[in-house]
Parts: C-alpha cells; sequence; structure tokens
C-alpha cells in the first residue's frame, strides 16, 4: 500500500434533500490522494452513489478516479 504522508480529519457534513454527505478524512500519499466519506440516507427512499463519477478539483484541474480500492461502498 502506499502510505499517507499526510491525514487530515475534517468531519464536515453537507444535507441536501434527505442525504448527508461527511468528508471524514483526506490522506495525502507520494502516488495517491485517499478521500473518506460517509454517506446516511435519511429519506426513506433508496438512493446510491457512483464512485466511477468521482473527481477531485486542485489548482483548477480536475483529477478523475484512476483506482477504486475501497473497505466499504454503501449507503445506510
Amino acid at each position: 500500500m502506499n502510505p499517507a504522508i499526510k491525514t487530515t480529519v475534517t468531519d464536515v457534513s453537507i444535507t441536501q434533500h434527505g442525504l448527508t454527505v461527511t468528508l471524514e478524512k483526506i490522506e495525502i500519499a507520494e502516488e495517491s490522494t485517499r478521500i473518506f466519506i460517509r454517506i446516511e440516507n435519511f429519506t426513506g427512499s433508496r438512493a446510491g452513489i457512483y464512485e466511477y463519477s468521482s473527481y477531485i478539483i486542485q489548482d483548477n484541474k480536475q483529477y478523475g478516479v484512476s483506482d477504486i480500492n475501497y473497505y466499504e461502498s454503501s449507503i445506510s
């Protein structure tokens, strides 16, 4: 695994239409950036997230997902 050089814990949440997305932490490594998010569904309806359409913007440059390696990908 590519070990983290820097880890930032954020716990920043945004809620829209009954879905809460929390950015829990960010890990910066030599060859990758990892984000850890928690998604909570309070709508009473089924919801989904598509990892392959995720991206990060830094200094006006967009970076897409090159390799998804995650432990759990589910919406509670």
